[in-house]
């Protein structure tokens, strides 16, 4: 009875002071109504009485206080936003009135409270940045908290104490606004996803500022959330110049790799580092652009560069080294998480290392340096892929091989492999079936195929005959074609492919008749020569001379039932040969004269392997011969403009060919 009287008694005080509340009332009134409100209500334990309160709210002289710009001849200005501030807080406590918009109409004013005054009060701080803390949960809270939001970060979290509570708190708005905001952009329509991106692209020099200047635990906060943004914003155009935040980033790691760190703290740096690679690509780590006001003290681009390589490798070799045999692995492991990463570090560092004209130099000495760490840090990589390639033979586990970790192994080690010439093949031949064995079938646990990333490799090293014959004893001619065969006709790679069957053959040319897969080839090179000639395309005299080179070098090795099995294609083949190089004349006498020359060897390739075919193959020689366009290369071999290394080659080409 008596909490039931007691109750009674509070609304009457709630009411009465509620009643003061309203607009035609003295201003003394509603002074005096705000500062008994907090004690009658009870934000925890009384809901209703916050909700009531909510209801008959007069938001117009809240505003007035908010709006408080000078003090009153009885209350300074930051007790006036103090009142007002706390009621919202307490508003706010609540899940279902914080996302109201009453409220949320009032951030722009709070913001306003924390960019124009010059020195706001800790308790207005962080009853703001509470309010803010709460109303971000909801999508019409991002919407209204979007504008303030570069406040929130200028104010509250660059220009404090780190190690405040009003930073800590301000870094928690900031943290949560970003993670619901990628929450939603994925359900966006494009207007809605294109709003978040502008605000979050907006706060990105500030944090980047933030990470560049602290040097304390906010920094790899800032760091971690830095990774989340940049992973999930749009990318920028790349033939524009690196942002200005970018570089801040790379000048905190600076700051992070000349200092002793944390394994945790070592993570996200690395994490970032790939992060921004991921971005910019290797320009990010090896441009010469600066920042203005640098500290001096910091490393330069060559020392960074260098540090981050080495940094990369010697935690690729840790992890690799010291994984335990048989070993389970989680995807929240160290291994599982840092590996790739690492690998990609190295990736983009490589790719800047061989790009010509860097915008960088580096010294021989610490070019030296950087090839020791990647010889040892790959050397560590084959040995974890050997070991893969024993555990899949062995159990027949797929897993074992399509995983997260073996993938970007094997990307790394096929860019060192496809840039790097001081490998002894004696190195390379051990691991040689691991990558025919990888570019078989698609890795689900990166959406491609390995022969995406392998094949740059595989033309590198297949040029030397002893590689080249431990990839046709592995079946790598037919892993090759078989990729091919479900490739689009018009796919960039099928030069990579082309050209790594043009170094089998080349150099060993029994291969051709022994396998079976090169006649499948040659229906693939048919099929992409017409599309190809159908097309008419201006930019793709390389891919037709190395096509056309190839499959003038098959026939040739074929065997009479091969080529009488076969007699269509081959004929189609001829056909074409005999159209480039009759086309090949005419280019060596355009203006192109740069295009030309790049394909001038594959073209005297063909011509001679042109000639084997109509020695060799009796039958499809008849055919040719009666073709206007022999009748054609006869005139151009006339030509005194044609240089005499070509019509020596014509010759020899006529003689050869009957009629």
């Amino acid at each position: 009875m008596a909490d039931s009287s007691h109750s009674s008694t509070k609304r009457q005080q709630l009411e009465q002071c509620l009643s003061l509340l309203s607009s035609e009332t003295r201003d003394e009134d509603n002074f005096v109504a705000m500062l008994i409100l907090p004690r009658l209500l009870d934000p925890v334990s009384d809901k209703e009485s916050l909700h009531f309160t909510f209801d008959r709210m007069n938001w117009r002289f809240v505003d007035r206080l908010l709006k408080a710009a000078e003090d009153t001849a009885d209350i300074p200005a930051d007790a006036l936003h103090t009142i007002a501030v706390n009621l919202l807080a307490g508003f706010c406590s609540d899940d279902a009135l914080a996302t109201r918009p009453e409220l949320l109409m009032r951030i722009t004013l709070m913001g306003n409270l924390l960019a124009n005054i010059p020195t706001p009060s800790e308790a207005v701080l962080e009853s703001i940045l509470q309010c803010f803390q709460r109303m971000v949960m909801s999508r019409s809270g991002l919407d209204h908290l979007g504008p303030v939001l570069q406040t929130v970060v200028s104010t509250a979290l660059d220009s404090r104490d780190a190690n405040s509570s009003i930073t800590k708190l301000a870094f928690s708005v900031v943290e949560t606004y970003v993670r619901q905001a990628n929450a939603y952009r994925g359900t966006e329509d494009p207007t809605g996803s294109a709003m978040i991106d502008s605000t979050l692209f907006g706060i990105l020099p500030t944090l980047a500022a933030v990470f560049s200047n602290n040097q304390g635990q906010l920094k790899f906060d800032v760091g971690s959330l830095l990774i989340e943004l940049c992973s999930a914003l749009p990318e920028e155009q790349t033939d524009k110049a690196i942002p200005l935040w970018a570089l801040e980033i790379r000048e905190g790691l600076k700051d992070v790799y000349g200092s002793k760190i944390g394994t945790s703290q070592r993570d996200m740096s690395l994490i970032l580092a790939a992060t921004m690679f991921r971005r910019f690509g290797s320009r990010w780590g090896f441009t010469d652009q600066q920042i203005q006001n640098a500290r001096t003290s910091r490393l330069s681009v060559e020392q960074f560069v260098a540090l981050l390589i080495h940094v990369a490798c010697g935690e690729l070799r840790v992890l690799l080294d010291d994984l335990p045999v048989n070993s389970v692995t989680t995807p929240e492991s160290q291994f599982v998480a840092i590996t790739p990463v690492c690998c990609e570090i190295v990736d983009y560092s490589m790719r800047g290392l061989v790009e010509e004209n860097g915008p960088i130099s580096i010294s021989v000495d610490v070019l030296l340096s950087i090839r020791e760490a990647l010889h040892e840090a790959f050397t560590a990589i084959s040995a974890y892929l050997l070991e893969e390639m024993a555990e899949y033979r062995s159990e027949n586990d797929i897993g074992v091989l399509d995983n997260v970790v073996t993938a970007s192994c094997l990307r790394a080690l096929s860019s060192w492999l496809a840039e790097d010439d001081t490998l002894s093949p004696h190195e390379i031949r051990h691991i040689v079936p691991l990558l025919v064995l990888a570019g078989r079938r698609r890795m689900n646990s990166v959406g491609v195929h390995p022969m995406e990333f392998l094949g740059p490799a595989f033309v590198n090293i297949t040029t030397d005959p002893e590689i080249g014959n431990i990839f046709v004893d592995e079946g790598g001619c037919a892993m090759v074609v078989d990729f091919w065969s479900i490739l689009d006709s018009q796919s960039p790679l099928r030069l990579t492919l082309v050209s790594i069957l043009l170094n089998i053959v080349a150099t060993n040319r029994k291969a051709v008749s022994a396998d079976r897969k090169f006649i499948d080839a040659t229906r693939l090179l048919l099929r992409d020569l017409v599309e190809f000639d159908h097309s008419a395309k201006q930019d793709g005299l390389t891919l037709r001379a190395s096509m056309t080179t190839l499959s003038l070098m098959i026939l040739r090795e074929l065997n009479s039932d091969q080529v009488e099995s076969n007699r269509l294609t081959v004929e189609g083949l001829l056909e074409q040969g005999l159209s480039f190089i009759l086309d090949g004349c005419k280019a060596s006498l355009g203006k192109d004269q740069q295009a030309w020359e790049e394909v001038k060897e594959l073209w005297l390739i063909a011509v001679a392997a042109f000639k084997d075919c109509m020695i060799k193959i009796s039958a499809a020689a008849s055919t040719i011969s009666q073709n206007p366009k022999l009748a054609c290369l006869v005139d151009m071999r006339r030509n005194p403009q044609l240089g005499l290394e070509m019509r020596d080659a014509l010759a020899n080409l006529q003689i050869s060919s009957p009629g």
